[in-house]
């Protein structure tokens, strides 16, 4: 493939990303309350727990690695990838 075409596939693939991780936060924002109940019978954590630190947080997360697939274009343009890290 030639070079063109790879960074014309970088930067659709870094806009998809970005509108579906958008959408996936923006749909759990909007089902909140149904996935608080969700959680706190799977869990048997209490509602107001669920409720006030769980799923924020999870959506929160969303908003933020959606915010990294927008600025990956512009902003991470020469950035390597070295490889997997894990424990």
């Amino acid at each position: 493939m030639s070079q063109k075409g790879d960074s014309y596939f970088e930067g659709t693939f870094s806009v998809l990303m970005l509108h579906s991780v958008f959408s996936v936060a923006r749909h759990l924002q909007k089902h909140m309350r149904l996935l608080t109940v969700l959680e706190s019978m799977d869990n048997g954590k209490p509602f107001r727990e669920a409720r006030d630190a769980d799923i924020p947080t999870m959506i929160r997360h969303f908003y933020h690695y959606a915010g990294w697939a927008e600025l990956a274009p512009t902003e991470m343009q020469n950035w390597t990838s070295i490889g997997n890290v894990a424990c």
